[in-house]
């Protein structure tokens, strides 16, 4: 429990970076993606190794929240569409990423906060799949931070015959709508045929996230 506590202290600190547009996109899915390949603790010590490598720089553009199906090394080809249409991901809910495994209980912060904190990072962070019924979770954990202004726009990334990402779309889409929000769905494969089509699409999305 110590290990993956400390583990979860050190990712934390990457996806802060990655919420301040400090940690590029493709490196943020890189590291993470590098976590189901190493011991935890080897993953840890060479992530709190990286952390000051990354530094402030300047965001492209607006910021928007990926979601969708997984994203896997070395099928990184929608991470760089999306930084060369100048869309800035601060947020994700891929089980290939932010969602790589759940919060840890902060064992050190006895007060309330740390409490309450420990135990909603413990069970909202962890990777929720979407099924044929209840999604609704899983889209609540994507539009809840759309009521504090964190993004301007959610980015959907579909798998072709990835039926239930597919079907779930199609809610977020219409609550989004609702909200005001702007939204695109994005439904590719592992080759790199369909890119430029993509990354016309994408700057289109983009140009109406400036409105």
């Amino acid at each position: 429990m110590r290990i993956y506590q400390k583990t979860w202290h050190s990712f934390s600190k990457l996806i802060d970076l990655k919420r301040m547009g400090q940690a590029p996109l493709i490196w943020f899915m890189v590291i993470s993606n590098s976590f189901f390949f190493d011991d935890v603790e080897k993953w840890s010590a060479a992530l709190e190794k990286a952390l000051p490598v990354f530094g402030a720089r300047e965001k492209k553009g607006p910021d928007i929240f990926l979601a969708g199906s997984p994203i896997f090394f070395p099928n990184l080809k929608m991470l760089h569409l999306l930084e060369e249409a100048g869309l800035n991901v601060v947020m994700d809910d891929l089980c290939s990423s932010e969602r790589i495994f759940p919060g840890a209980a902060y064992f050190d912060d006895v007060s309330e906060h740390g409490l309450l904190k420990a135990l909603a990072q413990r069970y909202h962070q962890g990777c929720l799949c979407p099924t044929f019924s209840d999604n609704d979770r899983r889209i609540n954990n994507i539009i809840a931070p759309a009521h504090k202004d964190l993004y301007q726009g959610v980015v959907f990334h579909v798998l072709k015959g990835c039926h239930p990402f597919d079907l779930e779309s199609l809610t977020l889409e219409a609550r989004l709508k609702d909200l005001g929000f702007k939204f695109i769905k994005l439904e590719t494969d592992y080759t790199s045929e369909d890119s430029q089509t993509l990354l016309t699409r994408l700057e289109a999305y983009r140009s109406t996230l400036a409105n």
